[in-house]
């Protein structure tokens, strides 16, 4: 069953709508890139898993809906006024209880609340429903998008980011197969899901809806959709649509950051100049950037305090040639790159 989210102190959440699983495999590796501990668990989404069914349970609002509402739309009711849990809502309850609401892009200093903080992002949902199959196109930049987002939240403060989603998603081009369902046996009907009524053929999963079990939802079997010509969708019981991550990102060690400012060249000795933030940063000259064996000066030298290195070329028939300044971590990966001559004025 799913499980609704809690607040916690030092931690701000991040509801990143329609982050599908493997996205977010994505998005643990960038932000593991950016020098971040990250931490990938799992949530399942409620039946249907669609948002306003499951946007309530990816927030610590879910404590104030009740069981009834709207479920035409699949909507709970909050208990406080008995009005449909809307977006707006659920904000304003969040906040009631003293969960610190920032807008998407605001980024301010936690005030300390032990109820941590909430904000929201992300277009995967809305691009999908609008471009289909296009959406594939668009996920790179929404991964770098919350990957930001997370770096300016940990740098305004926060302890910990936690990112949740509300459901995953099926994208097939061309579009999802059409499943035919009687109209009379549903009251209400989107690709992936309707509320049943009647008696449902074989072959149709029924699940009771999340916020009032009375309420019965049919799925279409495997990856169909009631539909014709959809090529995004979600609402059904599918591992992509139900199985959400669930990511915790705390601050981890530093990246190294280096840059080569400048390279003049003396005769046949280079001279570079670097900016760094750490120790360690190694230079060399090479005729390949990726290509260790490539080095044409007699060694490669530690980056000292002041940021000048000198770099002698081990043989003349090198003067003229091509090459390319390289920065090094300690670990001897390529971390800035810059294409100079041999011996250039």
């Amino acid at each position: 069953a799913a499980v609704g989210v809690l607040p916690q102190p030092d931690t701000c959440i991040i509801f990143a709508d329609g982050l599908r699983f493997d996205v977010a495999g994505r998005l643990q590796e960038v932000l593991e890139t950016r020098g971040l501990r990250v931490r990938l668990t799992h949530r399942l989404a409620p039946v249907p898993s669609v948002t306003p069914t499951a946007k309530p349970v990816a927030s610590p609002a879910h404590i104030a809906c009740e069981e009834t509402g709207d479920y035409g739309e699949f909507t709970p009711s909050l208990s406080a006024t008995h009005k449909p849990s809307s977006a707006q809502r659920l904000r304003d309850e969040m906040a009631r209880q003293g969960i610190e609401v920032l807008e998407e892009e605001e980024v301010t200093i936690p005030s300390g609340s032990q109820q941590g903080g909430w904000t929201e992002m992300g277009k995967l949902d809305s691009q999908g429903h609008a471009l289909g199959a296009g959406l594939a196109r668009q996920i790179v930049a929404e991964v770098d998008a919350v990957a930001d987002r997370v770096v300016g939240l940990l740098a305004a403060g926060w302890s910990r980011v936690r990112i949740v989603t509300d459901h995953g998603w099926l994208l097939v081009p061309g579009s999802l197969p059409k499943v035919a369902l009687p109209v009379y046996l549903t009251e209400t009907k989107w690709a992936r899901c309707a509320v049943a009524q009647g008696e449902i053929p074989d072959g149709f999963p029924v699940f009771p809806w999340h916020w009032n079990a009375q309420v019965q939802i049919v799925s279409p079997p495997g990856i169909g959709s009631f539909y014709a010509g959809i090529e995004y969708a979600h609402g059904g019981v599918s591992p992509q649509e139900c199985v959400v991550p669930d990511l915790l990102v705390e601050r981890g060690t530093e990246l190294v950051k280096a840059k080569i400012e400048a390279v003049r060249w003396r005769g046949m000795r280079c001279r570079v100049t670097v900016t760094t933030n750490a120790p360690g940063v190694q230079v060399d000259l090479r005729l390949h950037a990726r290509k260790a064996n490539s080095s044409i000066v007699v060694s490669r030298k530690d980056v000292e305090e002041s940021g000048e290195i000198s770099l002698a070329v081990e043989d003349d028939r090198h003067e003229g040639a091509a090459a390319i300044v390289v920065l090094l971590d300690t670990g001897g990966q390529v971390v800035d790159q810059k294409p100079t001559q041999v011996g250039e004025e």
